[in-house]
């Protein structure tokens, strides 16, 4: 019987065995492939549980639920002749793509209890987009992170993969010098690894190392081929450092040319989200308002955003995301959508659907209130739930926006000592001009 890369059996051929460890390394490095080397392990053995599965989980990440649901149904029939251990691989997976996160994650956590090196299938709880983030927990980051400490003794020091999301996840729990040694370990050990090149953008943000992070990506990011899962994403980071810089058509630039809907194959998640935060930030920089007008680039780049969120998402779907639809429709001036998704979001809440609970609903209401130009209701609504977003997922870079706008409300609304206490936090965490910049308006 073959064994994938960290010596775990695998009921399968050979030659399909050698085609899924491929599929799957480059699925944890976020490198293109992944759909041609697990469609060849598949066509090599119909009936490999693991081949399925992963297609199944590679699936849902690109945003294809139907399709990932019909694989995650071939990996469960499939999966009688397979071991213990890889039938329990299929359930998490299968859990997870049919929509019912809580169960995933609880078989998630007792499976690397036994089996602490199967990747694949630890790597559902972590991430920005992983089954700890979108948990609801406003914790999340500290349970991640125990998680990894607890496994992290079985596996190797040259494991390229878990030192990534080792390293990512110290620098989110804010050790962010163990999280940048871990991270450029991880890097090191595999170049060809987006999740590391990702891990390192990360650490140096939150140390506010900029020129270092403008030449890590400035070096990193030409060979990365458009079709790998964190192409987008990467760019958005890029992005974030023109703007950082102040070179705004840089970044729209960066926009237009590499994260556009039009363009992009990244997951519609990262699509959609990485363009509306862009947008949003650089609209909050220059101090843009219901009294100022978009430019002609920005509002093209709205409308695009706006239309690709109600075709993908047109009903709540989830809580990340119905925060930056209500942004997009925000920005927009389309106030019905906002108060509609507002309202879907509350009796969500109400029923007990949301993991994130009133956090979406309330910063739909505050983003609304904002391009309205009622910026004392945008800062109470943001104020009112700023310990708890972190219930929302993604990371600390992304969800900074929300506070960035309740920094941008108390400036509008003359309330300059709260604006100014946000800013020397933040300041005291690490270097920002533009923070630097809002500080000299708000004394």
């Amino acid at each position: 019987m073959p064994n994938d890369r960290l010596e775990l059996p695998l009921t399968t051929t050979e030659d399909a065995a050698l085609a899924y460890v491929d599929g799957v390394d480059r699925m944890l490095a976020a490198w293109p492939g992944v759909h041609e080397r697990l469609s060849a392990a598949i066509e090599l053995d119909a009936d490999f549980a693991l081949g399925h599965a992963a297609m199944a989980r590679y699936l849902a990440m690109q945003g294809k639920v139907a399709a990932a649901q019909d694989a995650a149904m071939s990996a469960r029939t499939v999966a009688k002749r397979a071991t213990r251990r890889e039938r329990q691989h299929v359930e998490c997976i299968a859990l997870l793509v049919h929509g019912k996160p809580g169960e995933a994650l609880r078989a998630v956590h007792e499976h690397v209890e036994e089996f602490a090196t199967d990747s694949l299938a630890l790597s559902l709880a972590l991430g920005a987009f992983g089954l700890h983030a979108f948990s609801g927990r406003a914790d999340h980051d500290a349970v991640r992170l125990a998680l990894c400490e607890r496994v992290a003794t079985k596996h190797s020091a040259d494991d390229w993969w878990f030192l990534s999301y080792f390293g990512w996840a110290h620098t989110e729990a804010g050790n962010l010098r163990v999280g940048q040694d871990l991270s450029r370990r991880g890097f090191e050990l595999r170049r060809e690894n987006a999740h590391g090149a990702h891990s390192m953008a990360h650490s140096f943000h939150e140390c506010g190392q900029y020129a270092d992070a403008v030449a890590h990506l400035d070096d990193w990011l030409p060979d990365y081929d458009v079709a790998g899962q964190l192409h987008c994403h990467l760019n958005w980071h890029r992005a974030l450092l023109d703007v950082q810089m102040g070179d705004v058509d840089a970044a729209l630039t960066r926009l237009r040319t590499a994260m556009a809907p039009t363009l992009s194959t990244s997951p519609p998640i990262n699509i959609f989200t990485d363009g509306a935060s862009l947008l949003w930030r650089i609209m909050l920089y220059e101090q843009g308002s219901a009294d100022s007008h978009l430019s002609a680039p920005m509002k093209q780049h709205w409308q695009e955003l706006a239309a690709y969120a109600h075709d993908t998402w047109p009903r709540p779907a989830v809580s990340f995301i119905d925060a930056h639809c209500a942004m997009a429709d925000a920005a927009m001036g389309d106030q019905q959508r906002v108060t509609t998704r507002a309202e879907a979001l509350r009796e969500l809440d109400a029923s007990g659907a949301l993991a994130a609970g009133a956090v979406p609903a309330t910063l739909a209401q505050a983003l609304g209130a904002y391009m309205q130009g009622d910026y004392v209701t945008a800062a109470d609504n943001v104020e009112a739930i700023l310990s708890d977003l972190p219930r929302l997922g993604g990371s600390h870079a992304q969800r900074e926006i929300h506070e960035e706008t309740l920094i941008a409300a108390c400036l509008k609304c003359d309330r300059r000592a709260r604006a100014a206490e946000l800013l020397n936090e933040r300041l005291a965490r690490r270097p920002s001009a533009i923070d630097q910049h809002w500080l000299s308006i708000a004394n």
